[in-house]
């Protein structure tokens, strides 16, 4: 599942082929779930109106591009969507649903000096699809079409993954295992599948200004393992911290501390759906789980897969714990 969510077609925006992966398997799950107007996913499980309610949400689109302008000799122009390390982008092979293509940068020898000195800009840099002029390349592309990164998914080693959009992969994966496997007992279940997760967390927003009343959230998404914030691959999820902690989430946290599950904690501000959150509905106690991810901001992710695994036990710990404290 991982990897066929990984080399979905997915850009903000434009999520269709990911959303048809999750209903698909929702339905063989036979757990109801609609789609709301902006596209996002919403799952539940009610099992009785006395019971606390959880919501539970993790991202499901990837970074990418969009094309801005296409030159008189057949040269994409293009912006990014998500945040990415534009350097990071020379040379990578790209995709729409049309055409392949690869970023070019222009040649060295023909750099002036200050070219080469100074740090590389969006506008240095285009997509070349192989058009001979602008009238070939509109044969394929137009303004405003997206374009995703064109990467194998493999592992690494015996113990990690790499691929493209694997912030999404991995979070969605762990919430339909969830899903599948019943963890959530004795409580009601919101599970909201995010769209446009990497523009300002647009999805999960949208939907929380129309949500119902609910006594737990828990946001499920990646955290890059730096020495920074001193977290690393391969020692389980990291429980993000923030100075907006209610009594009921650092409770949990604290129970959560004393289990067997190889975690790490770490105050941690890029998880733009969780500030959101905090920001919309800064009542209700709020859990956020970062999966370990190697190179976030760039085409290529890898992961560790027991940070995977650890993180779909952590889960279901916080959803006992979530019974006892709401």
């Amino acid at each position: 599942m991982i990897a066929e969510l990984s080399t979905s077609f997915g850009v903000s925006g434009y999520e269709e082929e990911t959303t048809q992966i999750i209903k698909s398997t929702l339905t063989e799950l036979n757990i109801n779930h609609y789609c709301d107007k902006m596209g996002n996913i919403i799952a539940s499980e009610y099992k009785d109106s006395n019971r606390p309610t959880i919501l539970v949400s993790c991202g499901i689109d990837e970074k990418g591009l969009i094309v801005t302008d296409i030159t008189e000799n057949g040269y994409l122009k293009f912006d990014t969507i998500g945040d990415i390390d534009v350097k990071s982008l020379i040379s990578k092979r790209v995709k729409s649903k049309e055409i392949n293509g690869i970023i070019s940068l222009k040649a060295i020898h023909l750099l002036s000096k200050e070219e080469r000195e100074r740090k590389v800009k969006i506008d240095d840099l285009s997509i070349d699809i192989g058009a001979i002029d602008k009238k070939d390349a509109k044969k394929y592309v137009t303004e405003g079409d997206y374009f995703t990164f064109d990467v194998k998914y493999d592992t690494l080693g015996t113990s990690q993954i790499k691929g493209k959009a694997l912030r999404r992969a991995v979070s969605v994966n762990v919430l339909l295992n969830t899903i599948k496997n019943k963890k959530f007992k004795d409580v009601n279940v919101i599970y909201v599948f995010a769209v446009q997760n990497e523009i300002a967390a647009r999805g999960i927003k949208t939907y929380l200004n129309t949500m119902q009343k609910i006594d737990m959230a828990v946001v499920l998404d990646c955290v890059e393992a730096n020495k920074e914030n001193k977290t690393s691959l391969n020692k389980g999820p990291i429980i993000a911290l923030s100075n907006n902690d209610t009594a009921i989430s650092k409770s949990i946290i604290e129970d959560i501390n004393g289990y067997d599950i190889r975690h790490q904690t770490a105050y941690v501000s890029d998880i733009t759906a969780a500030e959101v959150f905090r920001g919309v509905k800064s009542d209700i106690p709020l859990i956020t789980i970062g999966i370990p991810i190697s190179q976030k901001q760039t085409p290529i992710n890898n992961i560790c897969i027991n940070d995977v695994d650890n993180t779909e036990r952590l889960l279901n710990r916080i959803a006992e714990e979530a019974k006892k404290s709401c």
